[in-house]
């Protein structure tokens, strides 16, 4: 929240959404590991949480700011958003135009 960009932001999102899944399906629920793993996600969770908060209480205008901008950015009816575009356009549109130059198949070597 304090860097002030979008990448990792979306990557420790994207991660803890990835790990969660990971630590929950793996888990070897009939030895009651697994709830186990369940309480230590949710305090993990709860942590964070209270982590995030404390973190805006301390630097408020910071967070405002970098909130403001990442909620702009990143949504999909804002008015600068680029979710969309750096998600599935900019990589299919830059695959199309590699398809345009005549020598595609070959390409133009390593250097």
């Amino acid at each position: 929240m304090i860097s002030g960009t979008r990448t990792p932001f979306v990557f420790v999102l994207g991660s803890g959404f990835v790990m969660t899944a990971a630590f929950l399906w793996g888990a070897p629920w009939k030895w009651g590991q697994g709830h186990r793993l369940v309480k230590a996600l949710r305090r993990t969770f709860l942590f964070g949480g209270i982590a995030l908060i404390l973190m805006v209480e301390v630097f408020p205008v910071v967070i405002g700011s970098n909130w403001a901008y990442l909620s702009q950015t990143l949504a999909f009816e804002g008015q600068g958003s680029e979710l969309a575009n750096r998600s599935w356009d900019y990589p299919v549109l830059n695959l199309v135009k590699a398809f345009d130059h005549e020598r595609w198949v070959y390409g133009y070597g390593t250097g």
